[in-house]
């Protein structure tokens, strides 16, 4: 059997089940810009074996209200599902264990989350809301990861990270006050 990626759509459905394989292919993720800016895709279930959504896959699909993850999804990449802004239904998984860059930013989902730490999975993806002056954070046990930019331009000066934490993110802290 062979790995492959969804690469495009050009549909018209207002709901859609991804194909866990084609042939002999089994899909293992979807491509880059995908479904962007598709406008009428209202649902989608993503099937068990999908690992990556790569970046601005979902960009700008207004309509989307609706996203089912599976089990083996680990990564997210940038924009994925950026000014996806009626998409209100999303719950990532715990095996996600990466997100990009504004992955979800002016979406129905990220706009509902409480200021703070947004978590999506056991990543600490993006702080919500402005942070005092000579503030601190503690990153919650489990975490595993940091997004990229999580908590750039914040007014942090400490950081308490979780032992369980693995990996942080591209300029994640950039425009902070911590001292090393």
């Amino acid at each position: 059997r062979f790995n492959a990626w969804i690469e495009s759509y050009s549909g018209k459905s207002a709901s859609v089940n991804v194909p866990a394989s084609v042939g002999d292919c089994d899909m293992v993720g979807i491509d880059n810009n995908c479904f962007s800016f598709n406008k009428t895709l209202k649902t989608i279930v993503v099937p068990k074996g999908i690992a990556e959504i790569g970046s601005s896959a979902f960009l700008g699909c207004t309509a989307l209200t609706s996203v089912s993850l599976p089990s083996t999804l680990t990564k997210i990449n940038f924009w994925a599902f950026k000014n996806c802004t009626s998409l209100s239904i999303l719950s990532i998984p715990s095996s996600v264990v990466s997100i990009g860059d504004n992955a979800f930013d002016n979406c129905l989902w990220y706009t509902n989350q409480s200021d703070g730490i947004v978590y999506a999975g056991k990543v600490a993806y993006k702080y919500k809301g402005k942070l005092a002056d000579n503030s601190s954070v503690t990153i919650k046990s489990g975490t595993v990861s940091i997004a990229d930019y999580a908590f750039t331009d914040q007014k942090l000066t400490s950081v308490t990270l979780p032992s369980s934490l693995v990996s942080i993110g591209e300029q994640a802290f950039s425009y902070t006050n911590l001292k090393l």
